[in-house]
């Protein structure tokens, strides 16, 4: 385990900026949209330190597994879903999503349409 690196996918970016624009505007709370973005981002350059050390994304039984190993954190009411490249010492972080909503749809969504973008 040595240095890693950390992109996001188009759909991570996306999402955060989704997130970010529904408290801002929505919610009429610009400053908690701010503050939870840096958290966020600051959750997902945390993980490069020791990317396995949050817990891995359990599959229900009768589903057919995802392409990656996806590990998931826990910020506020999101979920950042990510997986190890360690061919190329890379984190992708694939998802950000509500915690609340259902979460192999989205986290398949993001799979479907996605490869790590430089940052």
């Amino acid at each position: 385990m040595g240095t890693y690196n950390l992109t996001y996918t188009e759909t991570a970016k996306r999402n955060i900026i989704e997130i970010a624009g529904y408290i801002s505007h929505e919610l009429k709370a610009p400053e908690s949209a701010r503050k939870l973005v840096t958290k966020l981002m600051q959750a997902a350059a945390d993980i490069t330190v020791f990317p396995y050390a949050h817990s891995i994304h359990q599959m229900p039984q009768n589903e057919e597994p995802l392409k990656h190993e996806y590990r998931k954190i826990l910020v506020d009411n999101y979920f950042i879903f990510y997986y190890v490249d360690e061919t190329q010492s890379l984190i992708v972080v694939s998802a950000v999503i509500y915690a609340r909503r259902r979460l192999l749809k989205q986290l398949r969504k993001a799979e479907c349409s996605d490869k790590p973008q430089n940052q």
